[in-house]
Parts: structure tokens; C-alpha cells; sequence
């Protein structure tokens, strides 16, 4: 799944890839396929069983960033003629789901980014590939704006890009979208 969209439907099922979403662009009155309509409605969807589940201030700013990110996609959109009340019809039994996604995110958000065994060694590389590190380097890499997607915790082509242009305006930190320990101390002084 690219980054920045929540998770998606294994491809090798027929019947769970007829769920598939992609994360529109940003933009407004921007006419949306159906995978992007129903990324959309799905997303709404997630957020509101967010907004009854955060409780905590950290938490509080992550929400408020994912949705400012959906509002930037998703609060202005066409579509075509019967599009969106096919992907309405999807989501009485999509709901399950929807909330263990919401489930998922939220708990990524409240594990700790860093083991204390990580952290009392300055030489210990962060894996980028777990949810609760891939979303802080997501959000330092937002905050320095090189990343534009949702901080959602997915290590995919949209953070790798971010990352690589984060390397390439460090000097010597090479042109590639590799997670190193020399990237990581200049990313995040650790």
C-alpha cells in the first residue's frame, strides 16, 4: 500500500480487492474514481470512530493532522453518476474493519517509538519498517515538510521519496531513500 493510505485488501482475494482505496490527491472539485471515492468514505469512516477513542493530547494532535489531511483530499470532491452510493452501500459490512483499522492506528500511536534498549545506545538503527517508527520519521519528515502523505505508520513510496529528499538536501548523506544510521542521526539527532 503506498504510503499514506490505510491499509488495503490483499490483492490475491477477489472478494477483498474489490475494496480497494487510493488516497486522492489534494485538491478541490477534483472528479474521484471509485477507489479514491471510497478511500474517502472508508477514511470518514475510520475518523469518526477516532474521534470517540482519543483521549490523550499526543493523540489528540495526531488525529488532528489525519484529519486535516483527509479534509485537504476529501472535502470537496465530484464523482460519477452512482460511484458514491455504491461505496455507501460498502460500508454496513466494511465496519468491522474499519474499526479495527482505527483500532490499529491508535494503538501505534500510543506504543512507544523507541525501545529503551534503543535508546540508551546512540549506534542502535530504528526500524523503519514497524508502525510506531515509521510514524515518528513520518512525522519529523512532515514537520521539515519533505512528506505530504497522512502519517499513518505505512513505510511506503511516498515516505521512501520524502526520505530520499531529505538525503539529498543533507550534505553527504547520499541520494537514495536508504534508512541508515548517518540519515537517521540527521533526521532525528539520535
Amino acid at each position: 500500500a503506498p504510503s499514506g493510505s490505510p491499509p488495503t485488501s490483499s490483492p490475491n482475494s477477489s472478494a477483498s480487492s474489490q475494496f480497494t482505496e487510493q488516497m486522492p490527491a489534494p485538491g478541490s472539485d477534483l472528479v474521484l474514481g471509485k477507489r479514491e471515492v471510497r478511500y474517502c468514505i472508508f477514511q470518514g469512516g475510520r475518523l469518526d470512530i477516532l474521534r470517540d477513542l482519543v483521549s490523550r493530547n499526543r493523540e489528540t494532535d495526531r488525529f488532528n493532522a489525519l484529519v486535516s489531511d483527509f479534509n485537504s483530499r476529501c472535502s470537496s470532491f465530484r464523482y460519477r453518476r452512482g460511484v458514491l452510493q455504491a461505496i455507501e452501500a460498502e460500508v454496513p459490512g466494511k465496519r468491522s474493519d474499519l474499526r479495527v483499522d482505527a483500532l490499529h492506528l491508535l494503538s501505534s500511536w500510543r506504543e512507544s517509538p523507541i525501545s529503551s534498549s534503543a535508546s540508551s545506545t546512540g549506534d542502535s538503527l530504528l526500524d523503519v519498517t514497524t508502525v510506531s517508527v515509521a510514524t515518528l520519521v513520518q512525522s519529523r519528515l512532515k514537520a521539515l515538510s519533505y512528506y505530504t502523505g497522512a502519517v499513518d505508520g505505512l513505510w511506503g513510496p511516498a515516505s521512501r521519496t520524502a526520505l530520499r529528499n531529505f538525503k539529498i538536501s543533507q550534505s553527504g548523506l547520499g541520494y537514495d531513500d536508504t534508512w541508515d544510521l548517518a540519515t537517521q542521526r540527521a533526521l532525528m539527532g539520535r
